[in-house]
């Protein structure tokens, strides 16, 4: 117990996990017993789940859940695409302007997407695609920059050519790093689906259903399908997590979990 108020405390996962669920039981029982305004309580939250499973929720959220897959498929090869060519001085100037562009919102660029497209479901996966593909060069230009020159150097002593540097010591040497850069975009990509499926409410999705809901003031369905999403962000990080210690378990050797 005393170990869980010094800085930089070291605990075991089994340690960790009786803490959040601690957090979450205190949680539970102060929201539960204090009059916390425009807070629903959880047994609210959970009857307005029940509704809202009752009026499609899986549905909606699967389509929510696929448009955000296809989204962190496309940009990380977009993305990975930019970032590798920016190793060259000639592209370098046009891959930081494109991470500069995270300070843009979808303002007054939502009629370029609506020309650019030929759907509703392309609409929204450019837009999707656009809000992370900006965060994703941006961290994986600040990976690139921290790569130590005894490492560029430690290659050149082997007599390698300068694209086979570029692909044992960036492309290899960083592969880990980049399943870490997706699960903050995908994460990020969730924190854009509502805006962008309440642009294009045509397809639907948890996104839509938060919009209607919230616009109505009912909290309780609200706080339901936030908590929705929580689940489903954090399992989607659980996985990639997962895939990242299966395909490279080097990552993970004398490291603590994220």
């Amino acid at each position: 117990m005393f170990a869980l108020f010094q800085p930089n405390a070291k605990l075991s996962v089994m340690d960790n996990r009786l803490l959040a669920l601690g957090w979450a039981i205190a949680f539970i029982v102060i929201t539960s017993l204090l009059p916390v305004p425009l807070l629903p309580k959880p047994m609210a939250i959970l009857t307005a789940w029940r509704e809202l499973m009752a009026h499609g929720l899986l549905h909606e959220l699967m389509v929510s859940f696929l448009l955000n897959v296809e989204a962190i498929i496309f940009t990380t090869i977009l993305s990975l695409l930019l970032v590798y060519a920016s190793l060259m001085p000639v592209v370098r100037p046009f891959v930081v302007f494109i991470s500069k562009n995270r300070a843009i919102g979808f303002v007054g660029l939502t009629v370029f997407f609506t020309l650019a497209t030929t759907g509703i479901h392309q609409f929204k996966l450019a837009l999707l695609v656009y809000g992370m593909l900006v965060w994703f060069v941006t961290s994986m230009l600040t990976q690139l920059d921290c790569i130590p020159r005894e490492q560029y150097d430690h290659a050149r002593t082997l007599g390698m050519s300068k694209w086979r540097i570029v692909w044992e010591v960036v492309v290899r040497g960083k592969a880990d790093t980049v399943v870490d850069v997706m699960r903050e975009n995908a994460a990020i990509g969730w924190m854009l689906l509502p805006m962008v499926e309440g642009v294009a409410r045509a397809e639907g999705g948890i996104g839509v259903m938060l919009l209607n809901y919230n616009k109505y003031l009912r909290l309780d369905a609200v706080f339901a399908l936030i908590l929705t999403i929580l689940i489903v962000v954090l399992a989607q990080d659980w996985f990639l997590r997962f895939c990242k210690s299966l395909l490279f378990p080097y990552s993970t050797l004398d490291t603590e979990s994220k």
